[in-house]
């Protein structure tokens, strides 16, 4: 299924899934609107401290 650059939600709701099947932080945390560096209003939780996981699982692994 092709997803366009604008509106990703759908494709950042599949991997945040994937991410939380496999016990591991979300990476759609990472994912940022290239003009204000923040993630999209949709996103669930605190982006912040989750890309925090992010880098320290990506450093354990």
């Amino acid at each position: 299924m092709p997803y366009l650059v604008h509106g990703m939600g759908r494709l950042l709701d599949l991997l945040s899934e994937d991410c939380f099947r496999r016990n591991e932080p979300s990476l759609a945390s990472i994912v940022v609107n290239a003009s204000t560096g923040e993630v999209g209003a949709d996103f669930d939780g605190d982006a912040s401290a989750e890309r925090e996981l992010v880098f320290d699982h990506l450093r354990w692994s």
